[in-house]
């Protein structure tokens, strides 16, 4: 962030967040070849993530996905948001 939060940030966090809740969207478990996955967070900008998966020396990891966000992450997970 090229400031710190304000009070009304976190209130449309907050929102945001309870909109997902409601939602109850599923986590998605998704295997992909480490290779892929670098590849992927490339496309997404995420060089942080690309710099931990080059470090990694697993053949494959998971990204788990709950509507249009997608996340590296060893899991489990709740069924879905709403839990």
């Amino acid at each position: 962030m090229e400031r710190p939060f304000t009070q009304e940030d976190l209130e449309q966090i907050e929102a945001e967040m309870a909109n997902i809740v409601t939602r109850k969207l599923a986590f998605q478990r998704v295997e992909m070849a480490r290779e892929e996955a670098v590849r992927f967070f490339e496309r997404q900008g995420e060089p942080y993530k690309v710099e931990l998966l080059q470090e990694l020396q697993a053949p494959t990891v998971s990204v788990y996905q709950q509507g249009d966000f997608v996340d590296m992450c060893r899991g489990p997970h709740l069924p879905h948001t709403g839990a």
